[in-house]
């Protein structure tokens, strides 16, 4: 809470007046990251093309992991602090959000544009994978735009699971 605190500039008695514990503060990012990639997700699956749905994930998903740079920060450094109720329901939703992208894949394998011979979860979780962990590692001045980690992951991620004709 300490660290917060000096984050934003105030002490901590101040920030206990908003937030009333760790456990508090870990809850309303939670909800937050989670709630966008649930619009997000249901966006994606709203594409009646899978290639497009697909595209239209990695984009929001980065641009997410971005937008909610400390947010992510949280989420993968601290889970393992979450209260037992947070920690299902992360575990619960992240199942869920999974199991929405393999349909997803498993919509274009049947529409004949993504490669069968792949396990749908395996791709699910690639596409999740790669896209959270651009909150890690891309900087804002490392000179590498977001858009061109957006273009660029999406030609690799579809060059590797689209079916060529």
């Amino acid at each position: 809470m300490q660290a917060i605190a000096d984050e934003l500039g105030i002490s901590k008695p101040t920030l206990y007046v908003h937030a009333k514990s760790k456990s508090f503060l870990l809850r309303q990012i939670f909800q937050r990251v989670l709630h966008q990639a649930d619009q997000l997700i249901d966006g994606s699956l709203s594409e009646p093309d899978a290639i497009e749905g697909i595209t239209a994930l990695i984009r929001g998903q980065i641009t997410l992991s971005i937008s909610y740079r400390d947010y992510y920060g949280v989420i993968y450094g601290d889970q393992r602090e979450l209260p037992a109720d947070l920690d299902r329901v992360y575990r619960t939703w992240s199942r869920g959000f999974v199991e929405r992208v393999q349909a997803l894949i498993s919509r274009g394998q049947e529409q004949g544009t993504i490669r069968g011979d792949y396990t749908s979860i395996v791709v699910a979780q690639t596409i999740v994978g790669i896209t959270g962990w651009s909150a890690r590692w891309l900087r804002p001045r490392s000179g590498i735009t977001v858009e061109a980690v957006i273009r660029e992951t999406t030609a690799l991620f579809l060059g590797g699971i689209r079916v060529v004709r």
